[in-house]
């Protein structure tokens, strides 16, 4: 790709897409769902970079953010894991509240990092 930004990302449009990824992360109510919008908006952060546009990758790194602090907040829903094996056969759903956050982060497709970047991004 050469340096030159291409023609017409400089003047597309946001806000509707912006307000629209925003109620979205409002009503998100599991942490994949989380997971999927902060990985969308950092791909289209990364575009936005590669096309030179200042204030699509400003907007997309504010998606990001809001995804990571929300899915902080469903982590911090969760009961912290009790010590000892976890449960097997019935009940043994890793997503469940008994599971505790690391299994449900994990089950959700989230890395250790990426768990405890959500986990420290939340009030």
């Amino acid at each position: 790709m050469t340096g030159r930004a291409i023609s017409g990302v400089k003047n597309a449009r946001l806000p509707d897409v912006y307000i629209e990824a925003k109620n979205a992360l409002v009503e998100c109510q599991r942490i994949d769902e989380c997971k999927a919008w902060a990985d969308k908006a950092a791909a289209i952060a990364s575009y936005a970079k590669q096309a030179q546009d200042e204030t699509l990758m400003a907007t997309a790194t504010r998606i990001k953010a809001r995804a990571i602090r929300r899915c902080g907040e469903l982590l911090k829903e969760i009961e912290k894991g009790k010590p000892g094996r976890p449960k097997k056969g019935v009940g043994a759903d890793p997503i469940s509240r008994n599971a505790g956050r690391k299994a449900s982060a994990t089950a959700s497709g989230l890395s250790e990092r990426q768990r405890n970047a959500a986990l420290s991004t939340t009030c």
